[in-house]
């Protein structure tokens, strides 16, 4: 192995120094060729020193605990890459006779630095923490460390070698930085302080001539094109080849949660994931890895060969992606009785695994990492109280004991599907399914063929997913889902959809996946009942959301009544829509629960419980305000009463019945003042003058 060779050269060469003592020869010359060889930094890295205060770990072949005189007595906390070399965090409150590094207040703590050299096994600098002032810190890319005060917004930046850049008071912007990022091509810093909704950036002089002395700089909103389209920026993560920012936020025009990779040098932007806004995972240029669902652990793996998939991976901390499009996940794994087992898994860009490992200790965890993938080195620090630090070494060059890859699937749906059926077998509350099978288009419907065929058209049309027969689970939210495979009824079911669809705008299903949805999901099913408390017992169709899916479960025997059952269950997916983007939008919403309670006589309150609402007595007080009683039961069940018949009046075959029965003035100020909220909250663009639900308000 590496370190016993080591330990064997430096023998040799001891044995050599001794002999040509012994003959009377200078030995000066060799000791300094030695020290150039094994302990100078560039060749050193070739038979790295560290391996001297390495032991191999039992039942490993590539994995090592670091220990040694470097580290006894210290209190490092983390580590990161500085450089070519390992950055040791200390943290800890002092007193003149001893370190404490337990039960830390704001006040008490002091933070130091150790440059670590494992190539020489040496401490190369240190920042001591009296020599200090900072409260927080930050590693820029790979070659600067960011030191910052926030109590006089003071920053401090030093190079790969601790050495002090410059120092900066930092004007319009507080130095409590949530994060912040280094880009090297601009010398500019990006960063989101805690108590804004900005990005900001923070440009830096070329040259500084005195280090030590403050210089002032100013912070500014990132306000360019790309920034104006997106509420809540975050800047969370680094590409890391140090090109892009990783950028978080709701997408203004689409409400969906969504991260982007950014490129500060020509302000353009590549959307890597939608409907998710927690980033795990790591970019390589354009290259990215990425966890797309957390409900179901579901990661996409994307390179510029094209070698694009999805995969299932569970307890993932991080990834790493480098620039042979190969990448490492972390894994760590809880247990109540067990000690917490971390896993490293280092896959080639195919899946397949090039080295991997598992490390499980008594009240110890590995936290942060540094990559040396050059020299097939990684090094993570091993959090253990009461002990003196060490490492933990993973030679990438031995491949441990063997794993399988990884299963790789062409698209979500295939995984999500897969993953959804094995995890419901094991907790059916936890993990329940969302179809019964995927269909990847060999699947024989029989006598559904030619309902598939209409139900593709429409999926296509309209940016939405249906599931017919087999395919629909028998539970779905509290309700017992029957199976409905007769094709004629289906057909009838689906002919009576196409329709009601046909009265909305073509971008209006995309916009109700806002926020973290990602689909949009329609069932045909049979009879859809339920036992649960304060729930109806049958439905002729209703709405729920699973996981990031947004589904309406429907009765195809409910075809006589479809038009107004449907479109009451969309007023509730447009109120799930205006409620998200009355919290998140920049501008003020016209929609509020507060005012649409302006529109109910005084005094009235919804009962907030559907059983019995027939005989709930204020609904007899105040009938004038609502359609029938079930609109007393929630302000949704109100508007989606109001919403659904006025809809159902634009295609039904007796609409004067619909207005002189439903609707009277107080019921159409309800209802206008509910069709000017959804005008305000979704994008109206190439929207006709006068939809379909607002015909009504026109001939009254």
């Amino acid at each position: 192995m590496t370190n016993y060779g080591t330990r064997k050269k430096s023998a040799i060469a001891l044995i050599l120094i001794c002999a040509m003592m012994l003959t009377g020869c200078d030995p000066t010359g060799i000791i300094t060729h030695l020290e150039s060889k094994y302990v100078g930094d560039e060749e050193a890295r070739e038979n790295p020193l560290f391996w001297d205060d390495a032991t191999p770990v039992p039942k490993s072949s590539n994995l090592y605990t670091l220990s040694g005189d470097n580290f006894l007595g210290k209190p490092y906390i983390d580590l990161a890459r500085l450089g070519d070399h390992i950055l040791m965090v200390g943290q800890a409150a002092y007193s003149t006779k001893k370190i404490v590094v337990q039960d830390l207040t704001d006040e008490d703590y002091k933070l130091s630095f150790d440059l670590y050299s494992p190539w020489s096994n040496s401490i190369l600098a240190s920042l001591p923490y009296d020599e200090l002032d900072c409260d927080g810190y930050c590693v820029l890319g790979s070659s600067k460390l960011l030191l910052f005060s926030k109590t006089n917004n003071l920053i401090w930046i030093y190079d790969d070698k601790l050495e002090l850049v410059g120092t900066f008071e930092v004007n319009g912007i507080s130095t409590d930085f949530e994060s912040i990022f280094y880009m090297g091509d601009n010398n500019t810093i990006y960063a989101n302080s805690v108590a804004g909704d900005y990005i900001y950036s923070i440009q830096f002089p070329d040259e500084i001539s005195s280090p030590g002395q403050p210089v002032t700089l100013n912070a500014k909103p990132v306000k360019t094109d790309f920034f104006q389209h997106i509420l809540s920026p975050k800047l969370v993560a680094q590409s890391k080849d140090e090109s892009k920012l990783i950028i978080t936020g709701i997408d203004s025009k689409s409400m969906r949660q969504s991260i982007w990779s950014y490129r500060a040098s020509d302000d353009s932007a590549q959307l890597l994931v939608e409907s998710i806004d927690t980033y795990i995972g790591s970019v390589y240029d354009d290259d990215y890895i990425l966890c797309t669902s957390f409900s179901d652990e579901c990661w996409k793996y994307v390179n510029s060969d094209e070698n694009n998939y999805f995969f299932e991976a569970r307890d993932i901390t991080d990834a790493t992606i480098f620039a042979d499009h190969s990448y490492v996940l972390n894994q760590k794994i809880t247990s109540e009785d067990k000690p917490t087992k971390c896993n490293g898994i280092y896959y080639e860009e195919d899946g397949t695994v090039r080295s991997s490992f598992s490390f499980s200790k008594k009240a110890c965890e590995l936290t942060s990492c540094a990559f040396f993938e050059a020299d097939n080195l990684a090094f993570y620090f091993i959090y253990q109280e009461n002990s003196d630090p060490q490492l933990l070494v993973w030679d990438l060059s031995d491949a441990g004991k063997k794993k399988d890859p990884i299963t790789c699937y062409d698209n979500f749906y295939e995984l999500e599907c897969t993953y959804r059926a094995k995890m419901h077998e094991k907790d059916p509350e936890m993990y329940p399914i969302y179809s019964n099978f995927y269909d990847d288009g060999s699947y024989d419907w029989g006598d559904l063929t030619e309902c598939r065929e209409l139900a593709n058209k429409l999926e296509k049309q309209y940016n939405i997913e249906i599931y017919l027969g087999e395919e629909v689970p028998n539970q779905i939210d509290v309700f017992n889902v029957a199976t409905m495979t007769h094709s004629d009824t289906t057909m009838n079911a689906l002919k009576q959809f196409q329709k009601i669809l046909a009265l909305y705008p073509d971008n209006f299903f995309q916009q109700l996946m806002y926020g973290n949805l990602s689909s949009l999901r329609f069932y045909f099913a049979g009879t859809l009942s339920s036992d649960a408390d304060g729930m109806l017992s049958e439905a002729g169709a209703f709405v729920s959301q699973l996981g990031q899916c947004k589904l309406m479960v429907i009765d195809c025997n409910f075809v006589w009544d479809m038009s107004y059952t449907l479109n009451h269950e969309f007023s509730h997916m447009i109120d799930s829509r205006l409620d998200y983007r009355s919290v998140w939008s920049t501008m003020d919403a016209l929609y509020s629960e507060t005012k649409w309670a302006s529109y109910n006589p005084e005094g009235f309150e919804y009962s907030y419980d559907y059983s019995d609402y027939t005989s709930y007595e204020p609904y007899y007080t105040y009938a004038e305000y609502f359609v029938d009683a079930y609109g007393t039961t929630y302000p949704t069940e109100d508007r989606a009463e109001l919403f659904g018949e006025a809809a159902n009046y634009a295609v039904s075959d007796d609409p004067d019945f619909i207005l002189t029965y439903y609707f009277n003035d107080t019921r159409l100020k309800k209802l206008k003042y509910y069709c000017s909220c959804i005008r305000d909250g979704f994008d109206t663009t190439d929207w006709p003058a006068v939809m379909p639900w607002e015909k009504i308000l026109k001939a009254h």
